[in-house]
């Protein structure tokens, strides 16, 4: 059977909305990791200056922070300063918006607010080269992905190609991707596999380490 004008556009659709569902999971997964990367620049200014006490240091930095985070610390110093919020509410209320990463550095800010002594600026010690091992895994994460993601393309490209030269070359092959109702649809199946695995490239790269 073949394919009526309304199932074309129903394919058409289907193709569509699952490449632009895919390049939004793309281009999210690259925000989440750049976001990342900003929290941790965020504590490493903010360690050094924590024996004057986390708020302080927090306000000290706070136009020095990334934009994509500076909404965050500002919402924490109003609620400890306006709206009254414990230290500790507060701090956990940032934790949650900056995510994972953050949390150690939140944890241990908790504790060292509730005990009070500056000699327990040393607890802090490790943070910053967590995020140096973190970024250093994250970018050897990066270039194993994106010889991966090259030689994915690579491949995809290559098998294009041969597609390609079966369309000009071999009549059965052209006829039945082109007016085939099942090569019709292999052909958009293969359309979709080919987005959603650079989608899940993409996204398995960003996740948090």
């Amino acid at each position: 059977f073949l394919l009526t004008t309304e199932n074309k556009r129903l394919c058409l659709f289907i193709v569509t909305f699952v490449c632009i569902l895919v390049m939004t999971r793309v281009l999210v997964s690259e925000r989440m990791e750049m976001r990342e990367a900003d929290v941790m620049n965020a504590v490493d200014l903010i360690v050094p200056e924590i024996k004057n006490g986390v708020k302080n240091a927090i306000v000290t930095y706070k136009d020095n922070f990334a934009p994509s985070i500076k909404d965050d610390f500002q919402a924490f110093i109003i609620n400890v300063q306006d709206r009254g919020y414990s230290f500790e509410d507060a701090m956990y209320i940032l934790a949650d918006s900056l995510g994972l990463v953050f949390m150690d550095f939140a944890q241990k800010a908790i504790y060292f607010e509730a005990v009070g002594e500056k000699e327990m600026v040393d607890i802090f010690s490790d943070i910053t080269e967590t995020n140096r091992l973190r970024r250093q895994l994250r970018d050897e994460n990066n270039n194993a992905f994106t010889s991966l993601r090259a030689s994915f393309i690579i491949t995809t490209l290559m098998t294009f190609g041969y597609f390609m030269f079966l369309m000009f070359t071999d009549d059965f092959s052209r006829t039945f991707f082109l007016t085939q109702t099942a090569g019709k649809l292999l052909l958009i199946l293969m359309v979709i596999v080919v987005f959603s695995v650079l989608a899940y490239i993409s996204t398995i790269k960003s996740r948090a380490i």
